[in-house]
This record gives C-alpha cells, sequence and structure tokens, in this order.
C-alpha cells in the first residue's frame, strides 16, 4: 500500500539508490575516468528531473491555472500573459 520507509530523490528515484551512485562516482573519480564520466551525466539527469518534478513544475502548474482562472485578480497574485 504505502511505503513510508523510504524517502524519494526524485518520482523514479529513492534516495538511498542516489546515495548508492553518488558513492561510485567518488570511487571511479580515482580510479575509471570513463565510468566516472558515465556517472556523472547519471548524477545530472537525476537531478535534472528532481528539479523539473520538485520546482518548475509546480510553478508551471500554478502559472496555468491563475493564467485560466477568470477570478484570477482575486488571488493577488499578477499574471502578466
Amino acid at each position: 500500500m504505502f511505503k513510508n520507509d523510504r524517502t524519494n530523490f526524485s518520482k523514479d528515484t529513492t534516495t538511498e539508490e542516489a546515495k548508492i551512485i553518488l558513492k561510485e562516482f567518488e570511487t571511479s573519480l580515482d580510479k575509471d575516468h570513463s565510468n566516472s564520466v558515465k556517472l556523472y551525466q547519471k548524477i545530472c539527469k537525476k537531478m535534472r528531473e528532481r528539479v523539473t518534478q520538485n520546482y518548475f513544475k509546480p510553478i508551471k502548474q500554478f502559472s496555468n491555472f491563475i493564467a485560466s482562472d477568470p477570478n484570477k485578480e482575486s488571488y493577488g497574485y499578477s499574471y502578466g500573459g
């Protein structure tokens, strides 16, 4: 039903999985440059997903809601579009 014993880093990644990726990246920095580049790209992808889901998507949803609402003046939010 609910999985309360874990935290999510992003929609598809748990915090524990993100920690494992980071540890692998840190250990591969000295040993295997090609693997560290792949892991760095993976970290960037996960961070991009996290920022999009947690910050940009809610702001866009709020902005779209305000723009389409006929009573948008009552929110005290000035929308330029």
